[in-house]
């Protein structure tokens, strides 16, 4: 039987994992070299973040040990392979030319399995404009006309265009909001300024960029643009590229309106190469996450709230053919280390709006009474094990949230409630 696969994409696969397995290794010093630059860029704030960091990783210790000895193995089995492959080669040349007799036994052949994926190739240029015009149509029922429709389209365009992202479509979500008319459109771009990120799976991709009021939908990580005059919210997180590989997460976008037209955006995005899944990351620190409010005003929208250190944000305000910078943060730290610093931490970008979004607070229940502890602790009517006496009345009230709406699919955009 012939050679089933070429041995030196055994080789080649053999190298991707002791790459793997070096990177597993080296992951304890460079995180500890981390914890430094925490300290150092932070200062007695940081301290916080150094033991939180220091915390989760070590019950991982003794399992990115034993996951380098995993690769370590994975690439020394491929190694084995591809000199199986090389003898069962040079057997049957042997057999060919007659000399097999006094040869020992080619060892068993081995079935190869290519993990390979075929990449995809980005969407065609020549079909950005009608893709535009059809994901525009899908959600406000007529064609794209005016600069501000075609920067919506954009965002809407369910496709990719640059190459790094081999083709895989960005996630979108639609909702809709009372139009505030006059007010244009307000885009929000979340991006990584450098050329990668560093994450304990590999190196991500970034954006490569700084500011820019022409930046597209796809030349960020998360865009969310609020288009006041039409009445619809749009938030799009596009794909991550890691090591070759490609992935996009689901960006969660929760959305309130008062009745003065102004918009609560919170939300919560992660790679979705993060260890554990984009799904842990966003239970913990390490995501990206802001509260945002845009309010109308007679000059325009402004926009005030608190967003993660990392990565940059830039906001921008686009009525008629004027385009506003309301908003810009680049973070301290731009390098591969950005996320890692900068995530668990939160900083105020413009004014103080949350006023605009009050939390009701109904007082504890009627005819409850509330009860104290006495000196020493004890609860009256609670002192021995099965007392039994009356409910202890919450010390406060209950706080009940500013109505909001998840965003969801372009084919069925969700209601933003308007609160009180």
């Amino acid at each position: 039987m012939g050679l089933q696969v070429n041995p030196a994409d055994l080789l080649r696969v053999a190298d991707v994992y002791n790459e793997l397995a070096l990177r597993t290794a080296a992951l304890g010093p460079r995180a500890a070299e981390e914890l430094h630059g925490v300290l150092a860029t932070h200062g007695t704030m940081g301290f916080p973040v150094a033991v939180g960091i220091a915390a989760g990783l070590t019950p991982h210790e003794d399992a990115l040990t034993v996951k380098a000895a995993d690769f370590q193995r994975d690439a020394e089995l491929f190694t084995e392979h591809a000199d199986a492959y090389q003898d069962e080669d040079r057997a049957a040349a042997d057999r060919l030319r007659g000399d097999s007799d006094d040869r020992e036994p080619s060892k068993p052949q081995i079935q190869a399995v290519d993990n390979r994926t075929e990449k995809a190739e980005p969407e065609p240029e020549d079909n950005r404009r009608q893709n535009q015009i059809d994901a525009f149509t899908e959600v406000y029922g007529r064609a794209p006309v005016t600069a501000n429709d075609w920067r919506m389209a954009a965002q809407l365009d369910p496709h990719s265009y640059n190459t790094k992202n081999q083709g895989a479509p960005p996630n979108v979500v639609v909702g809709r909001i009372d139009p505030v008319e006059g007010q244009g459109i307000v885009r929000t771009n979340l991006f990584i300024p450098g050329e990668s990120a560093w994450t304990p799976s590999g190196d991500n991709l970034g954006d490569n960029r700084g500011f820019s009021p022409t930046a597209g939908p796809e030349d960020s990580r998360v865009s969310i643009y609020v288009d006041f005059d039409n009445g619809f919210i749009v938030a799009r997180q596009n794909p991550s590229v890691m090591n070759d590989q490609v992935d996009v997460g689901t960006p969660d976008i929760r959305v309130s309106q008062n009745p003065a037209g102004s918009v609560l955006i919170e939300y919560h995005a992660a790679d979705p190469f993060s260890p554990g899944g984009e799904a842990l990351a966003k239970d913990t620190p390490w995501n990206v996450n802001g509260r945002i409010v845009v309010k109308p005003t007679d000059v325009g929208p402004i926009t005030g709230g608190q967003v993660s250190d990392f990565p940059a944000i830039e906001i921008y305000s686009d009525r008629g053919a004027d385009t506003t910078a309301i908003g810009k943060i680049m973070p301290e730290n731009t390098g591969q280390f950005g996320p890692l610093v900068g995530l668990p931490f939160t900083q105020q970008i413009g004014p103080g709006l949350m006023t605009e979004f009050p939390e009701q607070v109904y007082p504890p229940p009627a005819g409850i009474p509330a009860r104290t502890p006495a000196p020493g602790g004890q609860i009256p009517g609670f002192d021995s094990p099965g007392a039994v006496g009356p409910v202890a009345r919450p010390p406060s009230g209950i706080i009940i949230p500013y109505p909001s709406a998840e965003l969801g699919p372009a084919d069925d955009p969700v209601r933003v409630p308007v609160g009180q």
